[in-house]
C-alpha cells in the first residue's frame, strides 16, 4: 500500500518476483492511477487563489479543477492561454463558439465553515467587440455539486463593454459574490458562448468576505412578480425603481 501517496498525484507502480539468488523474474505492469482530490479548507482564517501561472501547455486546467461541455453544438473546453493577462502571463480562455453552447469550469472542492464567510473573486477581461451579443461571457455560481443545477448564481460578467454592468473602456474588471452557504461548495464558472468572442478570466481567488457585501442572486420571478436575492451579509437593502426609493430589511 501507499500511506505516503499524497492526494492530487498520479502514480504507476510495477511488480516483480525474486525466485532466488539472482534469479528475478520480469516486471509486471504498470498499474497506473490517481488519488483524490481532497476538500481545501477555509477556516474564516485561510483563503485560496489561483493565477493559472503554473500552467505551461495551452489549453490545460489546473490539478483538481474540470472542463467539461454542458450544451450546445460548440465543442470547446475552458483551457490555459497565453498573452496579456491580468497578472502574469497566463489566463484562462473559452474560444469562440457557436450561439447557445454552455461551458462549465469547476474549482476543486472547498470546505467552508459558515454561509456569508467567505467570497468569490473572479477577473474578467471586457471587449469593445461584437457588442451585441447581450449574455456572452461568464456566469459564476456556487453549489455542494460540481454542476449548477439547484445552486446558487453568484454574478454575471459580461464580455462586452456595453452589455450590463457596462463599462468605459476594454480592460480587466474584477467582479466579488458573497457565498450564501457553508459546507461543501464549488465554485462553476460557466462561459456562455454567442458567436461573438473568445471569452479570457484571470486571478480566480476565494476570499474572507468584508462585514458587508452586495446581494447575489439578484432575479425578477414572473410567477410571482417580483424581485428576489440572496443576502450577503447585509440585514438591510435600498431597493429603486425609477425615482422611488424603499428600504427593506430582514
Amino acid at each position: 500500500s501507499g500511506s505516503d501517496w499524497l492526494p492530487a498525484t498520479s502514480h504507476s507502480v510495477y511488480v516483480r518476483s525474486i525466485c532466488g539468488a539472482g534469479d528475478t523474474l520480469d516486471w509486471r505492469g504498470p498499474v497506473s492511477f490517481a488519488m483524490p482530490c481532497e476538500a481545501i479548507i477555509l477556516d474564516g482564517t485561510t483563503s485560496f487563489s489561483e493565477g493559472f501561472e503554473g500552467l505551461t501547455t495551452s489549453g490545460t486546467v489546473p490539478t483538481c479543477w474540470t472542463s467539461s461541455h454542458i450544451s450546445g453544438p460548440g465543442t470547446s473546453l475552458w483551457g490555459s492561454y497565453s498573452g496579456t493577462a491580468h497578472s502574469g502571463s497566463r489566463m484562462m480562455r473559452l474560444p469562440d463558439m457557436s450561439a447557445t453552447t454552455l461551458t462549465d469550469l469547476v474549482s476543486p472542492e472547498f470546505s467552508i465553515a459558515a454561509a456569508g464567510q467567505y467570497q468569490v473573486s473572479l477577473w474578467v477581461k471586457r471587449t469593445s467587440s461584437y457588442t451585441g451579443k447581450v449574455n456572452e461571457g461568464v456566469k459564476v455560481w456556487v453549489n455542494s455539486t460540481p454542476d449548477t443545477v439547484g445552486g446558487t448564481m453568484l454574478f454575471h460578467a459580461r464580455r462586452s463593454i456595453e452589455q450590463q454592468p457596462a463599462v468605459s473602456e476594454e480592460g480587466w474588471y474584477e467582479y466579488t459574490g458573497v457565498i450564501p452557504m457553508g459546507g461543501t461548495v464549488y465554485v462553476i464558472m460557466q462561459g456562455i458562448s454567442e458567436y461573438g468572442s473568445q471569452t479570457l478570466i484571470d486571478d480566480f481567488s476565494v476570499l474572507p468576505a468584508p462585514s458587508c457585501s452586495d446581494p447575489v442572486g439578484f432575479v425578477y420571478d414572473a410567477e410571482s412578480n417580483s424581485v428576489s436575492w440572496t443576502a450577503g451579509s447585509a440585514s438591510e437593502w435600498q431597493v429603486q425603481e425609477g425615482d422611488e426609493l424603499t428600504i427593506v430589511g430582514n
